[in-house]
């Protein structure tokens, strides 16, 4: 199977302004992952927990259309980089061994 991609020289390009909003909501979401962590009793917090959490807070400048779990592989990033001894196969696993988010 082959995928030709073309690309016209007047195609849409991404903007400045929506670059510079990526990096403001990624900021703020590693900012509340910290308080989170820094709040949270030690071996509580996982990448569900954080999910758990998030979910229930309203954040600005989430994608349309995919909200908070659109940026799941940030939030994981952010969280193994706060706390080097989580693993990233710390998801939550519902019962049909399927990942929750």
């Amino acid at each position: 199977m082959s995928i030709v991609l073309l690309a016209f020289p007047n195609a849409p390009k991404v903007s400045q302004e929506a670059i510079q909003k990526e990096g403001e909501l990624d900021d703020r979401l590693e900012r509340r992952i910290g308080e989170i962590v820094n709040t949270s009793e030690p071996g509580e917090v996982d990448l569900a927990y954080i999910m758990h959490v998030l979910c229930y807070e309203e954040i600005e400048g989430l994608p349309p259309g995919g909200g908070l779990v659109s940026k799941r592989q940030t939030i994981e990033e952010i969280l193994h980089r706060l706390c080097p001894n989580t693993r990233p196969d710390d998801v939550s696993i519902n019962a049909n061994g399927e990942d929750s988010w």
